[in-house]
Parts: C-alpha cells; sequence; structure tokens
C-alpha cells in the first residue's frame, strides 16, 4: 500500500479529509530509496522499525483518526497503531499538522495531454522525446498531488511503455503507472469534434 501524506490546514471531520494539501509534502512509503521526509532522509532498504505521528490518518475504510502511527518494518507498511504503542528502539517521525491517507488512484489521464490550450496541435507537431518528457513531468506532478497509481487512456505506444519502463523502476518519480498504449476509435477519430 500507499501512503500519502500532506499538510492540514484544519483537522479534517469527513472521509473526504477537508483541508488536506498533499502538494506540501508526499512520501510513497512502498517505494521510497534516499527521499526527503519533513526535511530528512528517509531510507526504506533498512532493516529496522521506525514509526510516522501523523496529525491525522485515514484508514482503509475511509474513517479518519487522529492519534494513531503508521508503523513500517523494513520497506513495508507493517500496522496502523494506537498512539503510544511504538516498539522500542523504533526510529519515530513526528509529522504535526500532517494528514496520511492511502495513495489515491485516477484511472483516467492522458499523461502525453498539455494544458496549454494546444493539446492537439502540440500531439500532431511534437516527436515522441517531447512527449516523453511531458508524460514524465505530468506523472511527477500526480505524485505530488497524492495520485500513486494512473491509468493511462491513451498515447503514442512507444512513448507509453517508455513511461511505464521509466516509471517501474526503483527510486522512479512518479506513480505506478498502467497504460493502454494508441487509443483504438472510428474512423473519424476520437475527438473528431474538437
Amino acid at each position: 500500500m500507499r501512503m500519502v501524506a500532506g499538510m492540514c490546514s484544519r483537522p479534517p471531520t469527513s472521509s473526504t479529509a477537508s483541508g488536506f494539501h498533499p502538494a506540501c509534502c508526499e512520501i510513497w512509503l512502498d517505494h521510497v530509496s534516499g527521499d526527503q521526509f519533513l526535511g530528512r532522509a528517509v531510507t526504506m532498504k533498512q532493516t529496522g522499525v521506525w514509526v510516522l505521528q501523523p496529525e491525522c490518518l485515514m484508514l482503509p475504510s475511509g474513517e479518519l483518526v487522529s492519534q494513531h502511527d503508521l508503523l513500517v518494518e523494513g520497506d513495508q507498511i507493517a500496522a496502523i497503531v494506537p498512539r503510544g504503542r511504538v516498539p522500542e528502539g523504533a526510529v519515530v517521525r513526528e509529522a504535526p499538522g500532517m494528514t496520511l491517507l492511502p495513495g489515491l488512484i485516477d484511472s483516467h489521464v492522458h499523461l502525453t495531454f498539455s494544458a496549454d490550450g494546444d493539446m492537439v496541435r502540440n500531439l500532431v507537431e511534437e516527436g515522441p522525446a517531447a512527449q516523453l518528457e511531458r508524460a514524465l513531468d505530468n506523472a511527477r506532478r500526480t505524485i505530488v498531488g497524492g495520485v500513486t497509481t494512473v491509468f493511462d487512456c491513451g498515447g503514442r505506444t512507444d512513448v507509453m511503455l517508455a513511461v511505464r519502463e521509466a516509471l517501474s523502476g526503483e527510486g522512479a518519480q512518479g506513480p505506478k503507472t498502467l497504460v493502454s498504449g494508441a487509443p483504438i476509435t472510428t474512423s473519424e477519430g476520437h475527438c473528431h469534434w474538437l
């Protein structure tokens, strides 16, 4: 399971985690290696145990709880435990004002698309290198936004396979990425009305 953390401007009062700002800080606990969290290096390739103590924590059920900690053993999330039940010898990382929740999944993205108003022109005129660069940049933006898994619903097959490969390696700076490659569409083409 991947988890993301962000600043909570006020304690959330519902499962929608109102006030959550994931761009302030993110951590994916199943693939972190040498990244920074709260200004400190987090190394997950250890055999030790550490505990993250956020202000709020969203359980997989959607329930928000406070006074709970995330227990990590080696490079795996081991448990969510009530505050105060830290194993002896565990490294404790306090995260005041932070909300920790399971990573979000976006099931319909197009990582090669631009947001500059010239999406169609860009896709027609740009080569694969430019599209790959944009796709990887967009992937980095999704992880900062708390999205840890995406399904790309259509792009150049060669580009999307390269994106998937780039984001599947250890230390990758992006979400788990599922890709469909080039879309299959009508003879007029998808979005022909644009």
